[in-house]
């Protein structure tokens, strides 16, 4: 008994020393950063023996695929995270801890870029438990070890929310480029980013400082710079006659207004249920008072620091109801062929020599038929071609890295 209580006893003053030196300002930045790379290293590990008797998800698999032929735009998704794998594997080998460490990488990127916008709101030890907490969330693990569209949005709305509020308080040209630099960034990564833009601009606008901001060059500057970024992109939609909007009216446009709206209710119901056990923590540790409960629920208006929050849910809960039923009214009457409602599909990508020319696929989407043709190069180099309908997959094997 005395051996276990000394040994909590050294664990406890291990957690102190760790806590005091992400408050000390002279030692924080360097701390959190060897922090978040222990942190790195041990979710790959786990990844790495976890999921070794696994293939890898579906998503990376045909990440990896199209990232070969890189492109402007994929029939499913903007090009970005097609692009950060290519570059990625073009230094590290094909290999799936490879993977699960772009994964992590990605994730620790996310909570270093919250680290620096909790300094804010947040100081000393507050902030320190503030990011230990940000690691209790699904995302930043378990699901972080799967990177996708979804995944690679972490870093990317955690900085386009940093340099917005920098732009919004500073006005300086420097932070409104770099907002809208992120923001396309964001777009690049998954359209759902159009929920963040739309939030931050309701936050802005019902802020008392809005008179000062609209009137100075700052949004003009990140508009502009946005559309430039996104300019390329949006001429391979029109090029290509928006096909990842036709691949998501095949995949969501079968409901009603009213089941819209409560996927978009259960979508915020599912957000917080992510975050609950560190609010559970929170409550049982800290004990805050009805107000900060209140506070916390629904921040107050009066105060920029709530806006973002209540913008993003507002602007979530109406506009993304209204958009998808007009999207499933334009979905019944231009309805995308069902041989693409599993993109997925069209990419598999078979590594039996992935450091040949064997295995290397090439996928796109019939113009005229809408049939998912796959043209595989076997081992040897003969030709294969095959056709996914419907849900069945093109070939019946789908190699790990």
């Amino acid at each position: 008994m005395p051996a276990k209580t000394e040994g909590g006893g050294r664990a406890f003053a291990r957690v102190k020393r760790l806590l005091d030196a992400l408050a000390d300002p002279s030692r924080r930045e360097r701390t959190v950063v060897v922090v978040l790379l222990g942190y790195v290293a041990l979710w790959t590990l786990y990844g790495a023996i976890a999921k070794a008797s696994q293939d890898i998800h579906a998503d990376m698999s045909e990440q990896f695929a199209l990232g070969r032929e890189l492109a402007l735009g994929y029939p499913k998704h903007p090009p970005l995270a097609m692009l950060v794998v290519r570059a990625w594997f073009s230094v590290f080998p094909t290999a799936d801890w490879a993977y699960y460490l772009l994964a992590m990488v990605n994730v620790a990127l996310a909570l270093w870029i919250a680290w620096r916008l909790s300094a804010r709101f947040l100081d000393g030890e507050k902030r320190a438990v503030g990011l230990a907490l940000l690691t209790l969330v699904p995302f930043f693990n378990f699901h972080g070890l799967k990177f996708n569209v979804n995944t690679i949005l972490l870093p990317l709305w955690a900085a386009t929310t940093l340099w917005f509020l920098r732009s919004f308080e500073t006005r300086r040209p420097v932070d409104a480029a770099l907002a809208g630099l992120f923001a396309a960034a964001a777009m690049y990564g998954k359209y759902w980013s159009i929920f963040l833009l739309l939030g931050l601009g309701v936050a802005a606008l019902s802020d008392s400082r809005r008179a000062a901001y609209f009137r100075s060059p700052a949004p003009g500057v990140t508009i502009a710079v946005g559309a430039l970024a996104l300019a390329p992109h949006v001429a391979w939609l029109i090029a290509n006659d928006f096909a990842p909007f036709s691949y998501a009216m095949v995949l969501h446009g079968a409901g009603s207004l009213a089941s819209t709206l409560a996927d978009s209710v259960g979508y915020l119901a599912g957000s917080a249920a992510y975050v609950a056990l560190p609010l559970v923590i929170v409550f049982t540790t800290a004990r805050p008072s009805r107000a900060a409960v209140k506070d916390m629920a629904w921040p107050g208006l009066d105060r920029p620091t709530g806006r973002p929050a209540v913008g993003l849910a507002l602007v979530h809960v109406g506009f993304h109801a209204v958009a998808g039923h007009a999207a499933i009214l334009a979905g019944r009457c231009a309805r995308a062929p069902r041989g693409c409602r599993r993109a997925h599909a069209c990419a598999r990508l078979s590594l039996d020599h992935a450091g040949g020319r064997a295995g290397d696929c090439v996928a796109e989407p019939s113009r005229r038929s809408g049939a998912c043709v796959r043209a595989c190069l076997g081992p040897g180099g003969a030709d294969r071609t095959a056709v996914a309908r419907d849900d069945r997959p093109a070939t019946a094997h789908c190699q790990r890295l």
